[in-house]
């Protein structure tokens, strides 16, 4: 068993990061035959300018790894020629035997296959490895799976994988080991590429150059207080290793990579920390551990900087991916960081194997262990969860949490600090902002790739759309691994994260703690809007009658942000209109089912059957100009009315039926004129104001090549909360 399986945090998690003075042992197991499969990796493709892609490497996975944690370090091997996502990948695995041969093409290793899908099924994301695959003699190592992915540099690669078991191996030496390089046609000899070839003594003399830059420019640096939220500076990144950019950005002052820091409050106490007995005689290990985006990089990357400047000796891992794709070179060059002796600013210490480079650090009792995002390397199932508590306590492991965001002080200083970079926002803007990025640091840097500011345009920013289909893709793969009373438990922590109430079953296996987390008083959070909205989606989809009971009304009642409450109204009230209708608009709008749409409505699919009404609801977090939309058909007349919904609790709002109309009606309509139905259309306001009702009239653009329609002719119907659900009226307080 390997120790790394019993790892005190869940594999969902996507940041831990451990502060120690000993190598942690975890990170270095030794795994039985039985519990690791070994995959040949070959990355192949046409001649591209002279150039053929090779197999280049082999790597061991242990074998309770599923489907999709497989296609995550696949992305990452790949990613340099590849920016597709892992769930793109499609792995499909050949049920007919195709020996394994590294000098033949992929051409040849399946000329008698002919269609690959037609010899080939496609993997499922909850499918193991050990299960699909396995042990068997190396001797009938063989091809098993086809990774496919779009290509995005125009060289039309295909990865493949085979698979066969070996006796011994270690999880960080060559065996976990994922690499691709571009070859000439000339076949490189050994020489060339080994420790004392020509090449590698190139790349080593640019690390020990850059090694020397590094620490040089760090004791150039004036001192800062790393606690104080006025302090906004550019440190030198402490590592010779790459500077993960999608974390710290790309900036290089006189070509030293730099990164961006602002002082945070939980500086001093990871300082104070590291200062404890405990900690400084190695019987203590930190993780610093919480909520993707909240920081925790930049605050170990300053942690790191900070302790060089002191004249620590700092082993600093920033990116445990490489860890995974080049082990030797990246702790080997990290090492050699931590030991940089400015008397012999030359010297470069070499190393056989990894187990060389933690024989080497446990012998010095006062070096700092610094890893960022640790828990690549927890390829572990929920079914070992119950141990992690038992590992926790007998390690002597301390968790520092980092959910959430900036806290009112910091934010506050962050827009000042960024006013130049950002357009002036009002009031109800700034409190938009802080809402969908919960004030974490990654996602307030958003704010600055946008020009002009309104509620839709900052939703459509790429870094935001890509967390809301983080949440989704996440959710969507996890439900469909789950057991019946699994994918209910699933559901019932999910609501409570949306609600903010307590979590009665926390098992942290089942749930994205990237965006979800329960606090210490043991209620469910979400980290931000975005997440938060994203989810909703997902509970609407997977729920009979979702928002309706008591506790979404209690939440709505005890939320002390606006927005929140606002957003909460708005999908209990959408559930209350499926479920008993909106007849204070039109009295042929009872009791319908409703329907989940992407871009348009499948109206399509509704006119095909003798159903009279439907509410359809956008699963998009940022969809424009409409909550949700009914369609009614008056089938013996061939009259349809389409009844758009925008639901708001403020005075002031976006002409939302204009936008509709104009922008959106023309493509709406076409399925419904198609079936010959007259189509007519009522645009409803669910708000506070005064009931009321009004026609707006077609409008009409004259043209050289005549008359154009901007919009139809359309009605406008305000009703109250209260009218359509009396109980939320009263969650809301506006009526007693």
């Amino acid at each position: 068993m390997s120790e790394l399986q019993y790892s005190p945090f869940p594999n969902s998690a996507r940041r831990l990061h451990l502060v120690r003075r000993r190598f942690p042992p975890a990170l270095l197991p030794i795994m039985s035959p039985r519990k690791s499969s070994s995959l040949w990796c070959f990355l192949e493709g046409p001649q591209f300018a002279g150039t053929i892609l090779k197999p280049y490497n082999v790597f061991d996975i242990p074998n309770k790894t599923n489907v999709f944690q497989l296609k995550g370090l696949i992305r990452e091997a790949i990613k340099q020629l590849h920016t597709v996502d892992a769930e793109q990948l499609q792995l499909l695995q050949l049920d007919s035997v195709v020996p394994i041969d590294p000098d033949s093409s992929l051409a040849q290793r399946l000329e008698g296959l002919g269609d690959i899908a037609a010899c080939s099924r496609e993997l499922s994301s909850g499918e193991e490895v050990g299960v699909l695959f396995p042990a068997e003699p190396h001797s009938q190592a063989r091809l098993h799976i086809v990774v496919k992915c779009p290509d995005v540099l125009n060289i039309a690669s295909e990865l493949t994988l085979s698979y066969h078991n070996r006796l011994h191996h270690s999880y960080l030496n060559s065996a976990c080991c994922i690499s691709f390089s571009l070859s000439a046609s000339r076949k490189r000899s050994r020489s060339e590429t080994d420790e004392g070839g020509r090449a590698t003594k190139r790349k080593l003399g640019k690390v020990v150059r850059d090694i020397q830059a590094v620490h040089k420019t760090i004791k150039k640096m004036p001192d800062i207080n790393f606690s104080d939220y006025t302090t906004l500076t550019n440190l030198p990144f402490p590592s010779p290793l790459t500077m993960p950019f999608q974390r710290f950005g790309e900036n290089k002052i006189d070509g030293i990579p730099h990164f961006e820091y602002m002082g945070r409050s939980q500086f001093c106490d990871l300082q104070r920390r590291i200062e404890r007995a405990a900690f400084l005689n190695g019987s203590e290990t930190l993780y610093l551990y919480g909520s993707s985006g909240s920081g925790k990089s930049h605050l170990l990357a300053a942690l790191a900087y900070h302790l060089v400047r002191e004249g620590k000796c700092v082993f600093y891992i920033p990116n445990c991916h490489d860890l995974l794709l080049t082990p030797l070179s990246t702790m080997r060059d990290a090492y050699n960081f931590a030991y940089h002796d400015p008397l012999d600013p030359g010297a470069f210490k070499q190393f056989g194997d990894v187990e060389e480079v933690v024989r080497c650090l446990n012998c010095d009792p006062d070096v700092y262990i610094i890893i960022d995002q640790v828990n690549v390397l927890e390829l572990v199932t929920a079914n070992e969860n119950s141990n992690r508590e038992i590992f926790k306590k007998q390690h002597g492991i301390t968790v520092i949490p980092a959910f959430g965001g900036l806290d009112s002080d910091e934010t506050n200083h962050w827009f000042l600090q960024h006013h130049d970079q950002i357009p002036q926002l009002s009031p109800e803007q700034r409190q938009q902002a802080e809402y969908l990025t919960g004030c974490m640091p990654l996602l307030l840097k958003c704010l600055t790739e946008i020009a002009n500011f309104d509620e839709l345009d900052f939703r459509k920013i790429p870094g935001l759309v890509h967390l809301a289909s983080d949440v989704s893709t996440f959710a969507v793969n996890k439900l469909a691994t789950l057991n019946p009373l699994d994918r209910e438990n699933y559901l019932k922590i999910m609501s409570a994260c949306v609600r903010g109430d307590r979590v009665t079953y926390n098992d942290q296996s089942l749930f994205d703690l990237r965006y979800f987390y329960v606090d210490a008083e043991g209620n469910g959070c979400s980290t931000c809007g975005i997440a938060l909205e994203g989810m909703v989606s997902i509970l609407r989809a997977h729920s009979d009658a979702p928002f309706l009971d008591a506790l979404w009304y209690e939440a709505v009642e005890r939320s002390n942000n606006p927005i929140v409450r606002g957003f909460l109204a708005e999908q209990i009230c959408l559930s209350h209109i499926a479920t008993s209708g909106l007849q204070a608009v039109h009295p042929g709008l009872d009791r319908m089912p409703s329907a989940s749409f992407d871009d348009k409505p499948a109206f399509d699919n509704f006119l095909s059957t003798e159903r009279e009404r439907c509410l359809y609801i956008p699963t998009a977090y940022n969809f424009k100009t409409v909550d949700g939309a009914i369609l009614l058909l008056d089938r013996q007349s061939k009259k349809a009315t389409i009844f758009a919904i925008q639901f708001t609790l403020s005075d002031r709002h976006k002409q939302s039926d204009v936008e509709f109309h104009t922008e959106l009606w023309s493509k709406w309509i076409k399925p419904i004129v198609r079936a010959e139905f007259t189509v007519d259309s009522t645009f409803v306001w669910i708000d506070t104001k005064e009931p009321s009702q009004h026609v707006h009239r077609k409008t009409v653009r004259a043209l050289r090549s005549g008359d154009q329609v901007v919009h139809p002719e359309y009605s406008v119907i305000h009703v109250d909360v209260e009218t359509v659900d009396r109980k939320l009226a009263r969650a809301l307080k506006l009526i007693i």
